[in-house]
Protein backbone atom coordinates (compact mmCIF):
# COMPACT_ATOMS: atom_id res chain seq x y z
CA UNK A 1 0.00 0.00 0.00
CA UNK A 2 3.13 2.29 0.93
CA UNK A 3 4.61 1.80 -2.35
CA UNK A 4 1.74 2.16 -4.63
CA UNK A 5 1.22 5.81 -2.81
CA UNK A 6 4.88 7.03 -2.85
CA UNK A 7 4.43 5.98 -6.53
CA UNK A 8 1.22 8.10 -7.24
CA UNK A 9 3.00 10.96 -5.92
CA UNK A 10 5.98 10.74 -7.99
CA UNK A 11 3.59 10.27 -10.66
CA UNK A 12 1.91 13.76 -9.93
CA UNK A 13 5.28 15.31 -9.43
CA UNK A 14 6.48 14.24 -13.00
CA UNK A 15 3.47 15.55 -14.05
CA UNK A 16 3.54 18.70 -12.60
CA UNK A 17 7.15 19.40 -13.95
CA UNK A 18 6.28 18.09 -17.29
CA UNK A 19 3.08 21.15 -17.62
CA UNK A 20 5.83 23.76 -16.52
CA UNK A 21 9.08 22.90 -18.05
CA UNK A 22 8.15 23.59 -21.87
CA UNK A 23 7.17 26.98 -21.44
CA UNK A 24 11.02 27.53 -20.20
CA UNK A 25 12.56 24.62 -22.56
CA UNK A 26 11.38 26.72 -25.84
CA UNK A 27 13.45 29.85 -25.28
CA UNK A 28 16.83 28.21 -25.80
CA UNK A 29 15.40 27.73 -29.63
CA UNK A 30 13.68 31.02 -29.67
CA UNK A 31 14.59 33.60 -32.37
CA UNK A 32 15.84 36.80 -30.34
CA UNK A 33 13.27 39.20 -29.56
CA UNK A 34 15.59 42.43 -30.51
CA UNK A 35 17.54 42.41 -33.93
CA UNK A 36 19.18 45.90 -34.19
CA UNK A 37 20.46 46.15 -37.69
CA UNK A 38 20.57 50.09 -37.96
CA UNK A 39 22.78 50.19 -34.33
CA UNK A 40 20.16 52.83 -32.89
CA UNK A 41 20.89 51.34 -29.59
CA UNK A 42 24.47 50.96 -27.18
CA UNK A 43 25.39 47.46 -25.74
CA UNK A 44 24.20 48.51 -22.40
CA UNK A 45 20.64 50.01 -24.09
CA UNK A 46 19.81 46.57 -26.19
CA UNK A 47 20.61 44.53 -23.28
CA UNK A 48 18.41 46.29 -21.37
CA UNK A 49 15.35 46.24 -23.72
CA UNK A 50 16.29 42.50 -24.45
CA UNK A 51 15.91 42.03 -20.92
CA UNK A 52 12.73 43.58 -21.13
CA UNK A 53 11.01 42.26 -23.75
CA UNK A 54 12.26 38.60 -22.79
CA UNK A 55 10.42 39.29 -19.05
CA UNK A 56 6.88 40.22 -20.67
CA UNK A 57 6.85 37.77 -23.41
CA UNK A 58 7.58 35.28 -20.44
CA UNK A 59 4.94 36.36 -18.27
CA UNK A 60 2.38 37.01 -19.88
CA UNK A 61 2.98 34.09 -22.80
CA UNK A 62 2.69 36.26 -25.75
CA UNK A 63 5.32 37.07 -28.21
CA UNK A 64 6.87 40.55 -27.84
CA UNK A 65 9.86 41.32 -30.11
CA UNK A 66 10.95 44.78 -31.42
CA UNK A 67 13.35 44.69 -35.12
CA UNK A 68 15.34 47.34 -36.18
CA UNK A 69 16.23 47.45 -39.90
CA UNK A 70 17.55 49.69 -42.67
CA UNK A 71 15.09 51.52 -45.09
CA UNK A 72 16.35 50.39 -48.38
CA UNK A 73 16.00 46.76 -46.75
CA UNK A 74 12.15 46.93 -45.75
CA UNK A 75 11.42 48.79 -49.00
CA UNK A 76 7.90 50.81 -49.20
CA UNK A 77 5.49 48.58 -47.48
CA UNK A 78 6.45 48.43 -43.63
CA UNK A 79 3.62 46.73 -42.52
CA UNK A 80 4.33 44.00 -45.23
CA UNK A 81 7.60 43.57 -44.39
CA UNK A 82 7.16 43.00 -40.30
CA UNK A 83 4.38 40.72 -41.44
CA UNK A 84 6.95 38.37 -43.13
CA UNK A 85 9.94 38.93 -41.17
CA UNK A 86 7.07 37.54 -37.95
CA UNK A 87 6.38 34.39 -39.75
CA UNK A 88 9.61 33.56 -41.59
CA UNK A 89 11.40 34.10 -38.20
CA UNK A 90 9.42 31.67 -36.13
CA UNK A 91 8.00 33.93 -33.09
CA UNK A 92 5.36 32.94 -31.55
CA UNK A 93 4.26 31.77 -28.41
CA UNK A 94 0.99 30.78 -26.31
CA UNK A 95 -1.25 27.61 -26.94
CA UNK A 96 -1.47 27.84 -30.87
CA UNK A 97 2.93 28.50 -30.61
CA UNK A 98 1.90 31.62 -32.84
CA UNK A 99 0.70 34.68 -30.66
CA UNK A 100 2.70 37.64 -30.04
CA UNK A 101 3.40 41.04 -31.62
CA UNK A 102 6.44 42.28 -33.15
CA UNK A 103 7.54 46.21 -34.55
CA UNK A 104 9.48 47.05 -36.85
CA UNK A 105 11.46 50.25 -36.89
CA UNK A 106 12.91 51.43 -39.89
CA UNK A 107 14.81 55.00 -39.90
CA UNK A 108 14.59 56.44 -43.58
CA UNK A 109 16.42 60.15 -43.88
CA UNK A 110 14.79 62.29 -40.84
CA UNK A 111 12.25 59.81 -40.91
CA UNK A 112 10.97 57.06 -39.28
CA UNK A 113 9.50 54.49 -40.58
CA UNK A 114 7.35 52.04 -38.13
CA UNK A 115 4.72 48.99 -38.21
CA UNK A 116 3.95 46.39 -35.46
CA UNK A 117 1.88 43.13 -36.41
CA UNK A 118 0.16 41.20 -34.15
CA UNK A 119 -0.36 37.47 -34.75
CA UNK A 120 -2.56 34.59 -33.24
CA UNK A 121 -5.79 33.43 -30.57
CA UNK A 122 -3.44 35.68 -27.73
CA UNK A 123 -3.87 39.23 -30.21
CA UNK A 124 -7.61 38.71 -29.88
CA UNK A 125 -7.38 41.80 -26.78
CA UNK A 126 -5.51 44.23 -29.57
CA UNK A 127 -8.86 45.75 -30.80
CA UNK A 128 -8.70 49.51 -32.29
CA UNK A 129 -9.02 50.66 -28.66
CA UNK A 130 -6.55 49.26 -27.62
CA UNK A 131 -3.83 49.80 -30.53
CA UNK A 132 -5.12 53.75 -29.70
CA UNK A 133 -3.44 53.13 -26.00
CA UNK A 134 -0.28 51.15 -27.44
CA UNK A 135 0.10 53.72 -29.94
CA UNK A 136 -0.19 56.47 -27.13
CA UNK A 137 2.42 54.57 -25.18
CA UNK A 138 5.07 54.31 -27.78
CA UNK A 139 5.02 57.04 -29.99
CA UNK A 140 5.61 60.19 -27.99
CA UNK A 141 9.14 58.71 -27.11
CA UNK A 142 9.94 57.61 -30.68
CA UNK A 143 8.59 61.44 -32.07
CA UNK A 144 11.26 62.84 -29.61
CA UNK A 145 14.14 60.11 -31.08
CA UNK A 146 14.22 58.56 -27.46
CA UNK A 147 14.47 54.76 -28.48
CA UNK A 148 14.64 53.29 -25.16
CA UNK A 149 11.77 54.89 -23.40
CA UNK A 150 9.67 54.01 -26.37
CA UNK A 151 10.94 50.29 -26.60
CA UNK A 152 10.39 50.13 -22.94
CA UNK A 153 6.99 51.43 -23.14
CA UNK A 154 5.77 49.45 -26.30
CA UNK A 155 6.69 46.12 -24.21
CA UNK A 156 5.22 47.30 -21.33
CA UNK A 157 1.56 48.29 -23.17
CA UNK A 158 2.32 45.25 -25.08
CA UNK A 159 2.41 43.01 -22.29
CA UNK A 160 -0.89 44.68 -20.53
CA UNK A 161 -2.93 44.22 -23.65
CA UNK A 162 -2.04 40.84 -24.01
CA UNK A 163 -2.76 39.79 -20.71
CA UNK A 164 -6.19 41.21 -20.51
CA UNK A 165 -7.13 38.16 -22.99
CA UNK A 166 -5.42 35.40 -21.76
CA UNK A 167 -3.73 33.18 -18.41
CA UNK A 168 0.12 34.55 -17.67
CA UNK A 169 2.78 31.79 -17.43
CA UNK A 170 2.65 32.47 -12.78
CA UNK A 171 -1.01 31.72 -13.56
CA UNK A 172 -0.66 28.29 -15.68
CA UNK A 173 2.12 27.41 -13.40
CA UNK A 174 -0.10 28.02 -9.93
CA UNK A 175 -2.72 26.22 -11.96
CA UNK A 176 -0.89 23.48 -12.74
CA UNK A 177 0.46 22.64 -8.86
CA UNK A 178 -3.11 23.04 -8.24
CA UNK A 179 -4.02 20.26 -10.51
CA UNK A 180 -1.07 18.60 -8.86
CA UNK A 181 -2.62 18.45 -5.55
CA UNK A 182 -5.95 17.39 -6.54
CA UNK A 183 -4.41 14.26 -8.76
CA UNK A 184 -2.06 13.40 -5.47
CA UNK A 185 -4.95 13.48 -3.66
CA UNK A 186 -7.97 11.43 -6.24
CA UNK A 187 -4.84 8.84 -7.35
CA UNK A 188 -4.55 7.35 -4.15
CA UNK A 189 -8.31 7.31 -3.29
CA UNK A 190 -9.05 5.68 -6.71
CA UNK A 191 -6.06 2.86 -5.87
CA UNK A 192 -7.79 2.07 -2.22
CA UNK A 193 -11.22 2.13 -4.54
CA UNK A 194 -9.73 -0.30 -6.26
CA UNK A 195 -9.37 -2.74 -3.43
CA UNK A 196 -12.90 -2.87 -2.39
CA UNK A 197 -14.07 -6.10 -4.33
CA UNK A 198 -17.08 -6.97 -2.65
CA UNK A 199 -19.42 -5.15 -4.33
CA UNK A 200 -19.58 -4.38 -8.14
CA UNK A 201 -21.32 -2.45 -10.80
CA UNK A 202 -23.31 -5.14 -12.35
CA UNK A 203 -24.58 -4.33 -16.51
CA UNK A 204 -27.94 -6.15 -16.49
CA UNK A 205 -30.77 -5.66 -13.76
CA UNK A 206 -31.53 -9.11 -13.41
CA UNK A 207 -28.55 -9.27 -10.93
CA UNK A 208 -30.37 -7.35 -8.35
CA UNK A 209 -33.47 -9.54 -7.91
CA UNK A 210 -34.14 -13.03 -5.71
CA UNK A 211 -34.48 -16.23 -7.74
CA UNK A 212 -38.20 -16.78 -7.59
CA UNK A 213 -39.44 -13.01 -6.75
CA UNK A 214 -40.83 -11.92 -9.81
CA UNK A 215 -41.79 -13.55 -12.98
CA UNK A 216 -42.66 -11.70 -16.40
CA UNK A 217 -45.48 -12.66 -18.22
CA UNK A 218 -45.68 -10.54 -20.87
CA UNK A 219 -43.33 -8.32 -22.45
CA UNK A 220 -43.24 -5.91 -25.65
CA UNK A 221 -41.40 -2.90 -27.17
CA UNK A 222 -42.37 0.19 -27.40
CA UNK A 223 -41.20 3.13 -29.93
CA UNK A 224 -40.69 6.16 -27.97
CA UNK A 225 -39.33 8.54 -29.61
CA UNK A 226 -36.27 9.67 -32.40
CA UNK A 227 -33.37 11.80 -31.78
CA UNK A 228 -31.08 13.32 -35.04
CA UNK A 229 -28.49 15.75 -34.44
CA UNK A 230 -27.31 17.12 -37.81
CA UNK A 231 -23.72 18.69 -38.15
CA UNK A 232 -23.06 21.35 -40.63
CA UNK A 233 -20.62 21.09 -43.19
CA UNK A 234 -17.44 23.39 -42.36
CA UNK A 235 -16.60 25.98 -45.35
CA UNK A 236 -13.60 26.68 -46.37
CA UNK A 237 -12.81 30.27 -45.60
CA UNK A 238 -9.62 32.20 -46.04
CA UNK A 239 -7.28 33.82 -43.47
CA UNK A 240 -7.58 37.76 -43.32
CA UNK A 241 -4.24 39.29 -43.78
CA UNK A 242 -2.69 42.38 -41.93
CA UNK A 243 -1.81 44.99 -44.13
CA UNK A 244 0.33 43.48 -46.68
CA UNK A 245 2.44 39.85 -47.59
CA UNK A 246 0.87 39.56 -50.95
CA UNK A 247 -2.11 38.04 -49.30
CA UNK A 248 -0.27 35.29 -47.71
CA UNK A 249 0.03 36.99 -43.88
CA UNK A 250 -1.76 35.31 -41.15
CA UNK A 251 -1.50 38.53 -39.01
CA UNK A 252 -4.14 39.34 -37.21
CA UNK A 253 -3.66 43.53 -37.02
CA UNK A 254 -1.05 45.83 -36.37
CA UNK A 255 -0.46 49.63 -37.80
CA UNK A 256 2.38 51.20 -39.91
CA UNK A 257 3.37 54.81 -39.81
CA UNK A 258 5.82 57.45 -39.67
CA UNK A 259 7.66 60.07 -37.30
Amino acid sequence: MMKKRMFSLLAVLVLCVCLVLPAFAAEDSHPPRLVDEVGLLSAQESTRVLTRLNAVSAENDFDVAIILMPADEVGSDTKAYADRYYESHGYGLGSDGESGILLLISPDGSRINYAYTTYGKGSRPFDDDALDRLDDAFLPALRDRDYVSSFLAFADMSGEIAQEGGIPVLGWTILSLIAGAVLSFLIPMSVLKGQLKSVRMQAAASSYVRPGSMELRQQRDIFLFRNVTRTARPKNNSSSGGGGGGGSSRSTGGRSGSV
